[in-house]
């Protein structure tokens, strides 16, 4: 709060002096109107700059100058407003070179094993992935076979839902990374706009890129895989941490580790919330239908990677095919029709086990109550002869 009001009081002063300066020149300045007011944003804690449409004048308008005094004063407010709020101080000149950052192709990443100088000289960074809230980079040295993924997340100026989401992220990846079928996170950093996450590199394919390359998977390897899913979601569930995004794109299979779970950014410590979150082709029905859930979700969306697996496809997938424009249906006609799947009943091929569709069905209970749990996988019949991998540290 004193930074800001100190930083008020020298804004008036030095617009004192500079008017002064223009009183004392007999000649009129060539140079073009610079001046760019602030409008507030919709997200209301946040200011956006927009070109100022004032021609250039040499006489005064004394509206005007009750407009920028106005204009100042509601600035003042707002900045005011989010130094409270979030104990930050970004400038106006400062945003400006931020945004010129992000276009560069090389990050500053504040490590000391990931330094500015480390990275410009010696690393190279490749857009591999993009999501709905960040971008994904390799960065592969020059000198060496060195490879690890960059996720950058662009931070929203004074957003604090998007600071908790970032910090559980930070804290459910860092306390999961010892699992051998999670992605293990390496170090985490912020810079000016972007918030980075430096984790290992998955030598490999995602499941639904792996899928769709060979139509299906053989049931002794679905068995393989789906057994190492399953206990880094045992894992996370011991630690209280609930994923609410298991999808077979976040999932990844690494030739030599199996598969690798990925992406922790809308995962949560919360017991029973009730806010919509994942993949609609995925989602369970209590979050469809606005109720509360819990760690029965993250089941529900393995049993439909379970069967995506199986038969190459998940159940919303194969009932799409009826649609032409699937680009055209919105998020509600999504959820609508997500409902009725979830009513009918699955056909499964004839070369599937009773076992695999026993796992299946299992898994895929309307109640939750009756849904199958940590322990009741590992001695489900269908994992009989598969070796249940164990953590590092439990």
């Amino acid at each position: 709060m004193v930074r800001c009001l100190k930083k008020a009081f020298l804004r008036m002063r030095s617009i004192k002096e500079k008017k002064k300066e223009g009183d004392d020149d007999a000649e009129p300045s060539g140079q073009q109107v610079t001046d760019c007011p602030t409008k507030l944003d919709e997200n209301c804690f946040g200011t956006k700059c927009y070109p100022s449409n004032n021609e250039n004048s040499q006489f005064p308008d004394r509206n005007s100058k009750w407009r920028k005094f106005i204009e100042f004063c509601r600035n003042a407010f707002c900045k005011f407003c989010c130094c409270c709020r979030m104990l930050s101080e970004i400038s106006d000149s400062q945003n400006c070179e931020l945004e010129n950052n992000l276009a560069r192709p090389q990050f500053r990443l504040g490590l000391s094993k990931y330094d500015e100088d480390t990275l410009n000289n010696n690393y190279e960074f490749e857009k591999i992935g993009k999501g709905s809230f960040g971008t994904v980079y390799l960065a592969r040295c020059k000198n060496s076979d060195d490879k690890v993924a960059l996720k950058t997340i662009k931070m929203k100026r004074y957003s604090l839902a998007q600071s908790r989401q970032i910090n559980r992220e930070k804290s459910a990846w860092t306390s999961a990374s010892s699992h051998p079928h999670i992605v293990t996170l390496i170090s985490y950093f912020k810079m000016k706009t972007l918030f980075c996450f430096v984790s290992e590199y998955v030598d490999g394919k995602d499941l639904t890129t792996y899928i769709h390359h060979n139509k299906f998977l053989e049931e002794a390897e679905a068995k393989i895989l789906a057994a190492q899913v399953a206990s880094a979601i045992t894992f996370i569930h011991n630690k209280r941490i609930i994923h609410r995004d298991i999808s077979s794109s976040n999932i990844m299979i690494d030739r030599t580790k199996g598969a690798q779970l990925i992406d922790f950014g809308q995962c949560t410590y919360e017991r029973n919330p009730r806010d919509y979150c994942g993949t609609v082709f995925y989602i369970c029905p209590e979050i469809l239908e606005e109720k509360p859930y819990d760690a029965y979700c993250d089941w529900w969306a393995f049993g439909i990677v379970l069967y995506e697996m199986l038969i190459g496809k998940t159940p919303m997938a194969i009932y799409l095919k009826k649609f032409k424009n699937i680009d055209n249906i919105d998020l509600t006609s999504f959820i609508k029709i997500a409902k009725k799947v979830q009513k009918l009943q699955l056909q499964y091929p004839t070369r599937l086990s009773t076992n695999a569709v026993d796992m299946i069905e299992d898994l895929l209970q309307k109640d939750p109550k009756k849904r199958l749990q940590e322990g009741d996988i590992r001695i489900h019949r269908f994992f009989a002869d598969v070796p249940w991998p164990e953590s590092v540290h439990n």
